[in-house]
């Protein structure tokens, strides 16, 4: 820009000169102009122009919540700088303007700021040159976005086998962190190593990666080493930098031979065959049951299983599989005794212990941990497994049931009332005698027989849990909270099956737990919950909770104005009293009907009472195939319904008095679906209580419908084939039949 005497200045794109005067032009274009004029004494007036460029696109770099913007100089086309810039910032998905921060704000006469302590976001930025105090060049492009990101990405998690692993390996499952901000950069597994004499871990180095970078879940580490103590953390780290560390505080030993044999998913298992399951009598569980890769389950009920059942499922056929690593594992390993004959009155401390030939108790063997609750026993039978009636498998100072292993190669057996301890893995199958009590588990590649057992994990008995509100709850709710109580541990683990879903709890301090559901569609829906304590007994409560979801309205069209429809005549026997219209189509009989009988009109045949037969048949189409709420048979005498829609594949039989009860809704509505003939008898009754409305009661009836002589009936019949009303019956509702008959017998028919 020039200046000379007398200058007169303003922010133009072009200037040009007409004769003597100054005329400033503004057109379209980047490039900006100033112009001074220069007179003198009889002089005339001349002028130049000097041009502005356009800014220059900004760059834009983050560091945490600083961002620097820098840009290259802008000049007039003479040359001289321009007198600084301005800078602004835009959300980048909107390109809304936002305030500059100190360090970009006012006019900046150097070419870089940087602004502190933004928030996070995606921003552009444009530098606009400045000429002067009111001068200002044309706005530079914008700059590529820049993310401010602050946040660390969210959570992982992270989990793995507490303690000695199955073998020389460690599985490792993760579940990934997400960021909405910058984005993820990189996902990692880093594990920490120490050495472990006698079972007890060192020092741990630092963490360093282990596997690759976002590592498919579940992970298998192999590159452990014998004789080594693993702890291992999932490290999510996004565009920005941030961090977020899921760690864990199990210990992964690797020393297959070292604690019990690794049952994996066997472990809750109570009772695990590969054949079958035969019981008989009251036997309860307090684990899990399970067949495979039979599905064959006998007696239960009256069996009790405290925990699931699996027959044949993949659970069961995945347990099968550990249960084999468990028994290899427990006969790989180096005898410590040798033992043959009746065990009746030793006592065996920690160890292993083998025998070539059949296993024999007559009596009581004792297992003495000796103060120590984690000694392990191990107990390897080369043939069968037999202890006689009455036995006793005893444990003290410390022994745990949990820490007690047969591994046995041949069948295994125990006499009627007896007791015996651990887990029995028996390559054959497994007899439990009558009344016998196993502390521990019963796993067979065979059959496993019960009569009368209690099995358990522990000495102690299990936990128990009830759900509120009884065996059966109604509600109305569509997405209920289902609660109840346990004596379980507080934080225990409340598992609750509803229709399918899958839902967990926490216990409370008071003992209660809840969930809620999500949405349920209406009918009966059966509600398991299971909890169990630290050693794996089981307690399970059942409920059956009915979802009462009120139906659609049901579209009648010109029908709905009929008290009696027939398809090919209408009989009548005596004097009726219709409140509404009579028609037949596409016959047009009608017999001992009058015009004085009927409240609206008769129309016999036509195509009135053709429509009207029209509208009945896509009515009843619509309410037969709805998806019923609840299933009924047999004589309904006695019953109460609330709304929804009720099925029988049979027919409808009625000896009393049935009740729809719309607990104070006039807008219930009631369908009941009936797959054949209707019937009641005489002195029947159809009953409407707490606002139920006979106009909103329909029966769909897949056959003939008949009422008893002077009963009473409310809602709105809809059949198939003939429609007979018993002499002196009531009806507070329509009789509408489709290609056949309807019979009168002084009846009284009243739209509701």
């Amino acid at each position: 820009m020039t200046r000379a005497r007398g200058t007169l200045a303003r922010s133009v794109l072009t200037v040009p000169l007409i004769a003597s005067g100054l005329v400033l032009t503004l057109m379209a274009g980047v490039a900006w102009a100033s112009w001074s004029a220069t007179s003198a004494p009889g002089g005339h007036g001349n002028a130049t122009a000097t041009a502005v460029d356009r800014g220059a696109t900004p760059t834009a770099v983050a560091t945490g919540s600083a961002i620097t913007v820098s840009w290259a100089a802008t000049t007039l086309s003479s040359g001289d700088p321009v007198s600084g810039y301005l800078v602004n910032r835009y959300d980048a998905a909107t390109l809304t303007l936002h305030a500059v921060a100190a360090g970009c704000a006012g006019l900046i006469s150097v070419l870089s700021c940087t602004e502190n302590g933004l928030a996070d976001g995606r921003w552009v930025y444009s530098v606009t040159p400045v000429i002067g105090t009111h001068w200002t060049g044309a706005v530079s492009p914008m700059s590529t976005a820049v993310t401010i990101d602050t946040t660390p990405p969210s959570a992982g998690s992270i989990s793995y086998l507490d303690g000695y692993q199955p073998g020389q390996s460690v599985t490792v499952t993760v579940t990934t962190g997400t960021d909405t901000g910058s984005g993820i950069a990189t996902r990692q597994l880093q594990r920490s190593v120490a050495a472990m004499t006698s079972g007890v871990c060192g020092t741990f180095s630092g963490f360093t990666a282990t596997g690759p970078d976002s590592p498919t879940s579940p992970f298998v580490d192999t590159s452990v080493a014998l004789g080594s103590c693993y702890t291992y953390r999932y490290v999510v780290t996004d565009q920005a930098g941030n961090q977020t560390i899921a760690t864990s505080t199990s210990l992964a030993k690797i020393d297959p031979f070292a604690g019990g044999p690794p049952l994996g998913g066997a472990a809750s298992f109570s009772i695990l065959a590969g054949t079958g399951v035969v019981n008989t009598l009251a036997t309860t569980v307090s684990g899990d049951l399970g067949v495979s890769p039979s599905s064959s389950i006998v007696g239960f009920p009256p069996g009790i299983v405290s925990g699931s059942t699996h027959a044949g499922d993949a659970t069961a056929a995945a347990a099968q599989a550990d249960l084999v690593l468990a028994y290899n594992n427990a006969a790989a390993r180096a005898p410590d005794v040798e033992i043959s004959g009746d065990q009746n009155g030793i006592t065996f401390t920690p160890g292993v212990y083998h025998s070539t030939a059949a296993f024999a108790l007559t009596g009581t063997m004792t297992l003495d941990a000796g103060g120590d609750p984690n000694a392990m026993f191990i107990f390897q039978v080369g043939a069968a497994l037999n202890t006689a009636a009455a036995s006793h498998v005893l444990l003290v100072n410390g022994a745990q049931a949990a820490h007690v292993f047969w591994q046995v190669l041949g069948a295994a057996g125990t006499g009627a009332t007896s007791t015996f301890a651990g887990t029995i893995m028996a390559a054959g199958a497994i007899t439990v005698g009558a009344g016998t009590q196993l502390i521990g588990r019963a796993l067979s590649y065979g059959t496993i027989t019960l009569a009368d057992n209690a099995v358990r994990f522990t000495t102690a008995t299990g936990p128990v849990i009830a759900i509120d509100n009884g065996p059966t709850f109604e509600t109305k709710d569509t997405m209920p909270t289902v609660t109840g109580t346990t004596n379980a541990a507080t934080g225990a683990l409340v598992t609750v099956v509803v229709a399918g879903q899958r839902l967990t709890s926490s216990v409370q301090s008071d003992g209660t737990w809840s969930v809620t559901t999500a949405t349920l569609t209406a009918g009966p829906r059966d509600v398991t919950a299971t909890v169990r304590d630290a050693a794996g007994n089981a307690a399970t409560a059942s409920q059956i909770l009915i979802i009462e979801v009120n139906p659609d309205p049901v579209l009648l069209g010109s029908a709905a104005t009929y008290s009696v429809l027939a398809g090919t005549n209408v009989v009548g026997v005596g004097t009726s009293s219709l409140s509404g219209d009579l028609g037949v189509s596409p016959g047009t009989s009608v017999v001992g009907i009058t015009s004085a009988m009927v409240g609206g009109t008769i129309r016999a045949g036509g195509p009135l009472a053709a429509q009207a037969q029209t509208d009945l048949m896509l009515a009843y189409n619509d309410v037969a195939t709805r998806t019923p709420s609840s299933e009924f048979s047999g004589d309904q005498g006695g019953k109460t319904y609330h709304e929804g829609i009720h099925h029988t594949a049979a027919a409808f039989a009625l000896t009393g008095t049935l009740t729809l009860d719309a607990q104070g809704d006039p807008n219930a509505t009631f369908i009941i679906q009936v797959g054949a003939a209707l019937n009641t008898t005489a002195l029947s009754q159809v009953a409407l209580v707490n606002g139920a409305q006979a106009s909103h009661v329909y029966w769909a009836v897949l056959g003939a419908a008949g009422t008893g002589a002077t009963s009473t009936f409310a809602g709105t019949i809809m059949a198939t084939d003939a429609i007979t009303l018993g002499a002196g019956t009531q009806l507070t509702g329509q009789a509408l039949a489709h290609g056949t008959t309807v019979t009168l017998t002084s009846n009284t028919i009243t739209t509701n």
